[in-house]
């Protein structure tokens, strides 16, 4: 099932922003490019460890990952 978070919304952003490669966040966290694909996808979501390297890394604080947004925010993300 996929989860729209405002951690998803802000992962896609900062993808697009600093022009990275799903392989450039992986590298950085410590996860598989295809892990990273499932976050953007929103099948899965990042553990605790994870969402940590995330927020050090992109600056997404880990309760981004448990908030959820409004379909007409995440058409605009």
């Amino acid at each position: 099932m996929r989860t729209q978070s405002v951690g998803r919304t802000q992962l896609l952003h900062e993808i697009a922003r600093r022009r990275l490669r799903r392989l450039d966040v992986a590298q950085a966290t410590g996860v598989s490019a295809a892990v990273v694909s499932l976050w953007c996808t929103g099948l899965r979501r990042p553990n605790r460890e994870n969402a940590a390297a995330l927020e050090v890394f992109l600056g997404i604080p880990p309760r981004a990952w448990s908030m959820g947004v409004k379909p007409d925010e995440e058409a605009a993300a």
